[in-house]
């Protein structure tokens, strides 16, 4: 019983860490989208 207390312990730790960095990785991915379509539309008056 005790062992598996510690294992759902474990693997909720996991999860919460998991879940932080996909926040984390949706961000930054976000942010260079942003960014690289600030630079298409530059890129763009540019050209016309």
């Amino acid at each position: 019983m005790k062992t598996i207390a510690k294992f759902r312990f474990v693997l909720s730790k996991l999860q919460k860490e998991r879940q932080t960095y996909e926040i984390r990785n949706t961000h930054e991915l976000r942010r260079t989208y942003k960014a690289r379509n600030v630079n298409l539309k530059k890129g763009m008056m540019l050209n016309s």
